[in-house]
């Protein structure tokens, strides 16, 4: 199923019908929108200026500029002014239409009609401007918008709000009945959240834990441990922005919790579901594969062992993966869930994943906010059936009953785009902010203590020998050789010097000094001469490479060029608590 966007807003080439045309009223062109305004109740509508009369202006080759108390339009230059040739703006009047835009969307009090007679607009087409008397309330966003005689529907164009929030700005290439629209959005702006909260200090292996700690920062984070596993570090972050984020650990965790996956039992299984070559969906939901989705306001805990942080190549050990496709997502699903209710959860998740999948590549190419809002918008506009019955079909492969999400579609269709519109667009343009700072600011780092010398110390055995590490840095190996005329064991003993690696995962062993004895009664060495020359397991100067695979288990490597003539044998070496499956490998 491939889906495609078709046309751009306030274009002929293709009309969306009525109710998904809507979407783009609500449109946020947020290079004059900041996300930190306060968040409050629905504001009225703006008391407006009033157009008194009409305003009619010649048109020449250069183009016009025709202007009323509450309007501006400046035609760019045209090839088609013929003598004569006017620019009128006028009350609607008589034409009006009758015509009134979906729940939710209200018009301003002033509109106004654009009349041409004898030029056409010019391939620039033309800028209009509302002015108004009172400043566009914080938690409503405005729109420009036209009337389409022939769809008889109202068609939003994208529009900039000037930073004083009086002015409304867009570029047009139609001319009929003008109007502000106005759109209450609150919180679906923006959404700030407070840090979680961890349990007790980090473990002692780790030495510290660094990220952005800042009230304002979109992601909030702390460390801890495991309530239940003491010596497991505990990593919890809240997505304090009204967007999504994909946290992706380095490494592996132990375990992993999500109160949206919590909330939505089975969401997870849309992973799967949707990897599902039936479905034709986007391979972008394979790199999520690993990741974990944290919706806005949701928090993510990881939980991690001290063998999975120290197997780290970077300090990093959870970071926020920075594709747009997340944050689209995280937006959509805010916008939709909204309308569809806790019960559609799972639907709108869905809905959510499949239209930033699908629209996300439509803004690669685009810039600035401005284009990247026209071009989402645009896109669910002409794929909206489409994406509606990926979503149904993800769903309902995950096991959800799709009934009641598909009687829920035409108040999608009539409300959430339009939410989405207006409330991606804002997010969008805080994205894009976001991403000016430095990618420490959306991730974790662990420095960790070097394990000490102790991780290493007391007797480790193998089938025919073992290794001692003592307290003064020293090891001694013995390595079952050969038999006495009576029956005795004779052994090689290699002594050792033993350093532990920077990060306490392994040690280099270097043989000092190699003799042969037996073992008395009393547990004491009686030294003897090579029972055979020929052969030796180590010889003074050799290397070898202890690594900790887990608290109770060592694996012995000879580095290169070693002294070998004889077999180092068996390469694990078992501490003396052990347990299955793991003491297998060191009975033989």
């Amino acid at each position: 199923m491939a889906l495609q966007p078709v046309g751009r807003p306030g274009c002929s080439v293709r009309r969306t019908p009525l109710l998904l045309s809507w979407l783009l009223c609500c449109l946020l062109l947020v290079t004059a929108c900041s996300s930190g305004h306060p968040r409050g109740t629905a504001a009225p509508t703006p008391l407006l200026g009033s157009a008194k009369g009409a305003v009619t202006v010649p048109v020449t080759a250069a183009g016009a500029l025709a202007t009323t108390a509450s309007w501006q339009v400046r035609m760019a230059a045209t090839t088609s002014a013929g003598t004569g040739a006017t620019l009128t703006i006028a009350p609607p009047g008589a034409t009006a239409p009758a015509v009134a835009p979906p729940a939710g969307l209200r018009p301003g009090s002033d509109p106004a009609r654009f009349e041409l007679v004898g030029a056409q607009l010019g391939t620039d087409g033309a800028m209009v401007t509302r002015k108004l008397s009172a400043p566009v309330p914080v938690d409503q966003q405005a729109s420009l918008a036209y009337f389409d005689e022939k769809d008889r529907t109202w068609v939003s164009v994208p529009t900039v709000v000037s930073a004083d929030r009086r002015q409304l700005t867009a570029h047009t290439a139609h001319f009929s009945i003008w109007d502000d629209i106005y759109y209450d959005i609150g919180t679906l702006i923006t959404k700030r959240a407070d840090a979680p909260s961890c349990s007790g200090a980090t473990p002692s292996w780790v030495r510290d834990t660094t990220f952005f700690d800042d009230l304002n920062a979109p992601l909030q984070w702390c460390a801890g441990r495991d309530p239940k596993n003491p010596q497991w570090l505990v990593v919890k972050v809240v997505a304090s922005r009204a967007y999504g984020f994909l946290m992706r650990p380095t490494v592996t965790p132990q375990w992993t919790y999500s109160s949206f996956l919590h909330d939505v039992p089975g969401a997870a299984d849309l992973i799967t579901a949707g990897i599902d070559q039936t479905l034709r969906l986007p391979d972008l939901l394979q790199p999520m594969d690993g990741g974990v989705f944290l919706a806005p306001g949701a928090e993510v805990d990881f939980g991690f062992t001290e063998q999975q942080v120290r197997s780290l190549k970077t300090t990093e050990l959870v970071s926020a993966d920075p594709n747009i496709t997340w944050m689209l997502a995280g937006s959509m699903y805010s916008a939709v869930s909204a309308v569809t209710g806790k019960d559609n959860a799972k639907f709108a998740y869905a809905y959510s994943l499949v239209a930033a999948l699908q629209c996300a590549h439509d803004l690669v190419k685009a810039n600035s906010a401005l284009e990247r809002s026209t071009a989402f918008v645009t896109c669910l506009a002409s794929n909206a059936k489409d994406i509606y019955v990926a979503a149904i079909n993800l769903a309902a492969k995950a096991g959800m009953d799709t009934t009641a999400a598909t009687k829920a579609i035409p108040a999608v269709a009539a409300v959430s785009l339009g939410v989405a519109a207006a409330s991606v667009g804002a997010q969008i343009g805080e994205w894009l902010t976001d991403q000016t700072q430095p990618p420490e600011s959306r991730a974790l780092s662990v420095s960790l203590n070097e394990v000490p010398l102790a991780a290493f110390y007391g007797k480790w055995r193998v089938h025919g020998g073992g290794l001692t590490v003592n307290r003064d840095g020293t090891a001694v190996d013995g390595n079952h050789v050969g038999n006495t005329p009576t029956g005795g064991f004779i052994y090689e003993i290699d002594v050792y010097r033993i350093s532990p690696s920077p990060d306490g995962t392994s040690a280099v062993l270097t043989a000092t000094d190699v003799y042969w004895g037996v073992y008395n009664s009393a547990g004491q060495v009686q030294r003897m001469p090579n029972p055979d020359p020929r052969y030796t397991v180590v010889t003074v100067g050799d290397r070898f490479r202890l690594r900790r695979l887990r608290p109770q288990l060592l694996q012995r490597t000879p580095f290169p060029g070693n002294h070998e003539t004889g077999s180092a044998g068996n390469p694990y070496l078992c501490g003396p608590q052990i347990t299955a499956p793991d003491v297998a490998l060191c009975g033989a």
